[in-house]
């Protein structure tokens, strides 16, 4: 396996994964819906990986075989130094497909991520998951991930 940053080429099939964990997020809470058509995700992709400029790659793929199997899209974070906020990273996106998990590849592509942002002096990192993903937290707080906010969301139309 072999863990890099992702390319412009890897668009359909970093599109192909995410599209997945689109459909395993709306089966854990079906109040989860990623992707709502798909031409438009694939825009929303590239530019999230590819048009913004930090000193840390925002996509990354474990790929075996020719074959990518598991997808991270990350994000570096300035920071406020006014208020005290130093710059972070933040997990937005990480899937692995079936065949290939509990083998190491989500911990693998969590590990480039993190030495890039270490290598830039960022010293935190958060993730944001579903509260019903059991897996998801499991994985996370394993790679010693804690809780430390919560997040409420209701319709702007609820009374």
């Amino acid at each position: 396996m072999i863990v890099r940053q992702a390319s412009r080429a890897d668009l359909p099939e970093i599109a192909r994964l995410l599209l997945e964990l689109d459909r395993e997020g709306a089966r854990v809470d079906p109040r989860h819906r990623l992707v709502v058509d798909p031409q438009v995700w694939r825009s929303t992709l590239e530019w999230m990986l590819f048009a913004t400029h930090h000193p840390v790659p925002s996509g990354w793929v474990a790929e075996r075989e020719g074959s990518l199997i598991g997808v991270l899209v990350g994000q570096f974070q300035r920071g406020e130094q006014g208020l005290g906020q130093p710059p972070s990273g933040k997990v937005q996106m990480l899937w692995v497909g079936e065949p290939d998990r509990r083998q190491g590849v989500g911990r693998a592509l969590f590990e480039a991520f993190l030495a890039r942002l270490r290598s830039v002096g960022v010293t935190e990192c958060d993730v944001v998951t579903l509260i019903r993903d059991d897996r998801a937290l499991a994985f996370w707080r394993s790679l010693g991930f804690e809780d430390q906010y919560v997040t409420l969301r209701r319709p702007t139309s609820a009374g």
